[in-house]
Parts: C-alpha cells; structure tokens; sequence
C-alpha cells in the first residue's frame, strides 16, 4: 500500500499528537490509591452534626498534612490551600471553616456546622468529604484523593 502526501503528513501529525500526549500525562497517577481508609462515618449512612470523620493512612505521612474539603472539589496539585481564601486575606481556621476547608495533621476531624445544600431540597442531603495531602507549606502533593459521603437532615426541615 502506497502512502500518499497528504496521508503520510496526516499519520505522522496523529503520531506527533499521541507522543506529546502521554508524555504531557507524566506524574499523573492512573491507580487507585489506597493507602487512606475511612474508619466513620459509615459510607452513605445517615448521621447528624457534629459529625466526626475518621481515617486510618496505611503509609506514614510524618511530612504531609491532610486538607478535607466538604461539599467541593479539592485544590488542584501544586496548589496552595489558602488559594480557596481571597486574595490577600491571613489564613485562619476560621475562615477555612466558612470556606468549608480544614487543614489537619490529626487522622480525624469534626465537622460542627455543615449547610444545606442549596441546590437539593429533600429532607435527607448528600454530602461528601474529600481528603488530599497537603505538604507542609500547604500545597497539594499528588492526585490522591479519597471522598467518603455521608447524609444528614437538612437543617431547615
């Protein structure tokens, strides 16, 4: 089978393409990590405030700490958890709170006051916790991420 011109030119751009890609896909982890367990709650189970959230690491983590980001996605890799404040604000847990962000080096954490989801208004709302790790400058170190859900009444039923 003879290649013409404009075939060649097309394979060799489609080969060009698929090498840049996977090689732009490094330091990118296509594995299930589980080196984090969650002890409590029970996934999906039916809880109230304060609502503890507890974990076990399988690998020691003496360097990281954990960021746990209810009801939204985590910061991507590389960035900074105070990325989730305004711009020029001075962290506190206070205002990670009210961002419904926490940042621990502790294996478990209490969430006191979780809103009601805007968006479902069922007596019963879904929520989820999500765990990364952070380093200890407060950057997110890899795509590891674990989510445990969990329900709750609404608050204004």
């Amino acid at each position: 089978m003879q290649l013409t011109t404009g075939r060649l030119l097309g394979a060799t751009v489609l080969t060009a393409a698929l090498v840049i890609g996977v090689s732009g896909c490094s330091g990118l982890e296509f594995q299930q990590d589980r080196r984090l367990s969650f002890t409590s709650p029970a996934s999906d189970q039916l809880t109230k405030l304060p609502v503890t959230l507890a974990w076990t690491m399988k690998a020691p983590v003496g360097a990281y700490r954990f960021g746990v980001f209810v009801d939204q996605q985590p910061i991507k890799v590389g960035r900074n958890v105070d990325s989730v404040l305004p711009s020029g604000t001075r962290p506190t847990r206070a205002l990670f709170a009210a961002a419904d962000v926490y940042v621990t080096s502790a294996s478990s954490l209490t969430l006191r006051n979780i809103p009601d989801l805007d968006n479902d208004r069922s007596s019963r709302q879904r929520h989820w916790a999500t765990v990364v790790l952070l380093d200890r400058s407060g950057n997110r170190v890899n795509e590891s991420a674990w989510t445990r859900s969990f329900d709750l009444p609404r608050n204004s039923s």
